[in-house]
């Protein structure tokens, strides 16, 4: 004779384990936090696998190019060259004003305060 006050294994789907699954188990739990984690992975991992084999033709195509060149630099001047192509001029620009401004005022700062300080004891 079946007992009907015992519930049927069931599904649970939960963010965090509830009273619910855990008097009750069910007959297949599911994590909505890892299941959003384990889809986001998959999905990163196919972007980057994708991006990787998209550009795998044109590197070998710059490296085998460059070889024939500059033997031996090619990894080197293909490495340079990805890098400068992610930043665009109004970058580099800042970049090189950066630079050119807060270099000269660190040492006028620095040297402001050696003068406070006194000669360092010399």
């Amino acid at each position: 004779m079946p007992h009907f006050h015992q519930r049927p294994p069931g599904f649970c789907a939960h963010s965090q384990l509830s009273d619910t699954c855990r008097h009750h188990p069910p007959a297949l739990r599911f994590s909505v936090r890892r299941g959003l984690d384990r889809v986001h992975l998959v999905s990163a991992l196919t972007i980057a696998t994708a991006r990787g084999l998209n550009d795998t033709p044109k590197i070998t195509t710059l490296l085998l190019t460059v070889d024939l060149i500059v033997p031996r630099a090619g990894i080197a001047l293909i490495a340079a060259a990805m890098g400068l192509g992610g930043l665009n001029r109004l970058l580099l620009g800042r970049i090189l004003l950066a630079w050119l401004v807060t270099l000269p005022l660190a040492a006028a700062l620095a040297y402001a305060i050696r003068l406070l300080l006194g000669n360092g004891g010399g």
